[in-house]
């Protein structure tokens, strides 16, 4: 059975919003996109959308592991653009422990 177009339109979003958290090694929005979204994905069988999470659940098991030995936030793409703009706006996302965690690690992003 073909899912519904508005359950796919928001599966879809949420994924783009999980893969931009991953993209930017921020472990804490992951982590909280994560549990808020989940529940969306349990009824779809859309094998594109399913592979797709279990990525990011790859992913987000890999930063958890990281952050683990090197401390919150070691896994942020200081380089990353996003990031970047959030720390440059001073924005309070960030801690300064976590830009020095994240800058003497320097995470590799899983596929």
């Amino acid at each position: 059975m073909q899912a519904p177009a508005y359950a796919m339109n928001l599966c879809g979003g949420s994924l783009l919003n999980l893969q931009l958290f991953a993209e930017m090694g921020d472990l804490a929005g992951l982590s909280l996109s994560l549990k808020e979204h989940i529940d969306r994905f349990a009824d779809l069988e859309v094998d594109e959308l399913s592979d797709g999470l279990e990525t990011i659940k790859r992913q987000h098991e890999s930063m958890v592991a990281f952050e683990v030995e090197h401390g919150e936030g070691a896994c942020l793409q200081l380089n990353h653009q996003v990031v970047d703009d959030l720390i440059t706006m001073k924005e309070r996302r960030f801690t300064p422990a976590m830009i020095v965690n994240a800058a003497n690690s320097r995470y590799l992003v899983v596929p």
